[in-house]
């Protein structure tokens, strides 16, 4: 009997290696994270300390938008502007392997003076209609005053 009951117990244990290193492999294979994208904008010398804040009405503002994909395969993002309550304009239409990054300066004219006009950058994956992130920066926009 001893001999038998230690046949079923390497069987058993046998099994069970197998079952845990095809658990491994899964695992690694398949991982339960799908990953994210990157996506931020940098001020136009390439760094994060001199934003636009103050601008006057018709100034060219420079900013640099980028986009890092680390979501583990090939996606297509869709990168739009949208200056106050004025429809979207596409600025971009690109393609990322993964770790793949896209770095662009990107320029926009405020249209209008006002206090408070919100910028919003929004990225877009896979041709989906809701943006998958979204940025804002708010300008202060003046008048340009001209000297007597």
């Amino acid at each position: 009997m001893s001999k038998l009951w230690y046949k079923i117990l390497i069987v058993i244990l046998a099994v069970l290696v197998v079952a845990a290193a095809a658990a491994v492999i899964f695992t690694i294979v398949n991982p339960v994270d799908p990953g994210f994208t990157e996506f931020y904008l940098l001020d136009a010398s390439g760094s994060v300390n001199e934003y636009p804040k103050d601008v006057h009405a018709g100034d060219n503002v420079t900013v640099n938008a980028v986009i890092i994909n680390q979501e583990r395969r090939t996606v297509d993002y869709r990168l739009a502007l949208k200056v106050g309550d004025d429809n979207a304009t596409t600025l971009a239409n690109l393609s990322l392997t993964p770790g793949e990054k896209w770095q662009q300066r990107v320029s926009f004219v405020p249209p209008k003076i006002t206090p408070e006009e919100k910028i919003e950058f929004l990225l877009f994956k896979n041709d989906q209609s809701e943006a998958y992130r979204e940025l804002h920066l708010w300008l202060n926009v003046e008048s340009r005053t001209t000297s007597p």
